[in-house]
């Protein structure tokens, strides 16, 4: 026979209680558990019996110690609960209604109830190389995240991409029936890798950080839009005040939360080498477009991958149904549509065609084939009309204007309820 312990039993409140160690013997039927409990049962001289009792109910919890979510106290994600005994013939009833605890689960909560959230997931959070459904690493790293239950690598807010010592070939085929010419093949040379958005910034986003929503079409996960340049720049100024980095552009004129920002943004002072501005900032920033366009076809050299669309047979047609582009984008319609409705692309990047389009941060100019590094299109002081670039399409789009080497470009001022913008972060080493 084993002696007796005192241990402490979640009842809303933590109290010490009598319990015992496998003893026997059993006392009517009453088996001792494994946990050192009675089963709810008084123990006594080391067997189970059942407890007197006067008032007619009290709480009970007979599993093991741990974090029960029952009063101000248990601040936890456990899912343990107390239950309720009640006086029976002067005696006490078994615990009804307690939840015990679980096998650990990736779920984000403490399912074996022991004031620990996954903690048997230690690579949760890390960064990890993200492959698609073919096993393949698709050269962008994702993070370890919970799905499911289990720990998998998944592309979560941003995609950081390994474009380092990569190139890309901009632009598309003269012998394409949609080329357009301002759409030279310009092959571009990355020095960095860098991280894109997930998804378009949602109203949501938008209005937590900036305090108002210029969309007209309203709802929190619809992309933002109406958006100027100049905003788009100084949202990813803010989020990178938020966030103690960097800012990437120097902007003017004074900004009080919930009033539309009117000033303007150029690129910070410290990166008047413009290329410097992609290779370098940390803050949160615009996307090149060459960045854009890399991200686009998921670093597909070939531009075949599915998420390209089949476009060119309908290339101005929305009577016609383009099924391959309507699984990846929102085009041909009235409105936008909440971000991720679709299929994502390779990288699991979502939007890049249709929905709205996107801001980038080159001003706009013809391209000439050539071999760039580090394109961030052309300096400031040779652009003789000041445009900007976006890119994608959007939901009012034809199929032509949603592939990837489709360019437009709008005065930096402009806010039309077509155009709205990604995030992107230089990943510095």
């Amino acid at each position: 026979m084993l002696n007796g312990l005192k241990w402490c039993v979640g009842f809303g409140l933590l109290l010490w209680s009598m319990g015992c160690l496998n003893t026997s013997p059993i006392h009517e039927g009453y088996p001792c558990l494994d946990d050192s409990d009675c089963g709810g049962l008084f123990c006594d001289n080391f067997q189970c019996k059942l407890e007197p009792c006067v008032k007619p109910s009290r709480a009970c919890y007979v599993g093991k110690t741990g974090c029960t979510k029952d009063g101000e106290q248990f601040n936890c994600t456990s899912p343990c609960r107390s239950g309720t005994q009640s006086c029976i013939n002067g005696f006490w009833g078994s615990c009804e209604g307690q939840t015990l605890p679980n096998e650990e689960v990736c779920d984000g909560k403490d399912n074996n109830c022991d004031g620990q959230t996954d903690e048997t997931f230690p690579n949760k959070g890390q960064s990890c190389p993200f492959k698609g459904t073919d096993g393949q690493d698709k050269g962008v790293d994702g993070t370890f995240v919970c799905k499911d239950g289990k720990e998998v690598c998944d592309i979560v807010d941003f995609a950081n991409i390994r474009a380092k010592d990569k190139s890309i070939q901009m632009g598309s085929e003269t012998t394409s029936p949609i080329h357009e010419d301002d759409e030279a093949r310009t092959k571009v040379q990355f020095e960095y890798n860098y991280s894109l958005a997930r998804a378009e910034v949602t109203q949501g986003q938008f209005k937590r950080l900036m305090g108002y929503n210029p969309s007209t079409n309203k709802n929190d996960n619809f992309p933002v839009s109406g958006v100027s340049w100049h905003e788009a720049a100084f949202y990813a100024n803010e989020l990178s005040k938020e966030q103690g980095l960097e800012q990437c552009f120097s902007c003017s004129g004074t900004f009080t939360k919930g009033t539309p920002y009117t000033g303007t943004c150029v690129v910070s002072q410290k990166y008047v080498n413009e290329s410097d501005y992609a290779k370098f900032c940390p803050g949160f920033r615009l996307p090149t477009e060459a960045e854009w366009f890399y991200a686009y076809y998921a670093g597909n050299q070939l531009y075949k991958s599915f998420y390209s669309g089949n476009i060119e047979s309908k290339a101005n047609d929305c009577t016609e149904d383009d099924n391959t582009l309507k699984q990846i984008a929102t085009f041909c319609s009235d409105k936008p549509t909440a971000i991720e409705t679709h299929a994502p692309n390779d990288w699991n990047l979502y939007d890049m065609s249709g929905n709205v389009a996107e801001w980038v941060y080159d001003y706009y100019e013809k391209i000439l084939e050539s071999t760039n590094t580090n394109r961030v299109g052309p300096p400031v002081e040779k652009v003789a009309v000041k445009e900007r670039v976006y890119k994608g399409g959007h939901f009012k789009s034809p199929p032509r204007e949603c592939r990837g080497a489709s360019r437009f470009k709008a005065d930096p001022t402009t806010q039309d309820q077509t155009i709205g913008f990604r995030i992107a972060r230089t990943l510095v080493e």
